[in-house]
């Protein structure tokens, strides 16, 4: 029976902010397996690279690498979904 192994200090941090993905192995991207600054556990990294690899360098969205799903719809509009604020919601612009 193999020992699970005892999270490191970044690894809880992203597990208390819920943003640890739960398949850092399904990343396909190069850039997290080659640099110590990618991270393929912290979710926001990966998602963001996702889209930055999709607007800026021009990427398929089904080739960008992450293996996380991500909408074409928010990647494509920039992020923002038409329809996101709610009528009569208290502070809604």
């Amino acid at each position: 029976m193999a020992r699970k192994r005892k999270p490191d200090a970044k690894e809880a941090a992203l597990a208390e902010t819920r943003t640890l993905n739960p398949r850092p192995e399904a990343v396909r991207d190069e850039q997290f397996a080659s640099s110590e600054f990618f991270d393929a556990r912290d979710l926001v990294q990966v998602k963001y690279e996702m889209v930055r690899r999709v607007r800026v360098d021009g990427a398929p969205v089904a080739r960008s690498g992450g293996g996380v799903r991500v909408l074409p719809t928010v990647v494509l509009r920039g992020g923002r979904r038409g329809g996101s604020r709610r009528a009569g919601r208290a502070g809604a612009g």
